[in-house]
């Protein structure tokens, strides 16, 4: 099972920078084989905060309506 889309903060070039991901399975050990990213490096947290909130919540209609989450490439 997928965990929710989140954002994570790394120092790139002294710069602050953003990605949303997800964990590919929940019950696996978070490292970068068990991943998936949405979309590129963000240099704006509200830009990195809004995708999550965004695919999230897209998400949640889906399930609420008996769909399939769709993968993160088709949510962009």
């Amino acid at each position: 099972m997928k965990s929710e889309w989140r954002f994570l903060i790394r120092k790139l070039a002294d710069e602050m920078v953003y990605q949303v991901y997800r964990l590919k399975n929940m019950n696996a050990v978070d490292n970068c084989d068990n991943r998936e990213y949405a979309g590129d490096i963000l240099h704006n947290k509200r830009d990195a905060m809004s995708l999550a909130g965004r695919l999230n919540a897209k998400e949640k209609a889906l399930e609420a309506a008996g769909g399939e989450p769709p993968d993160s490439r088709s949510t962009l």
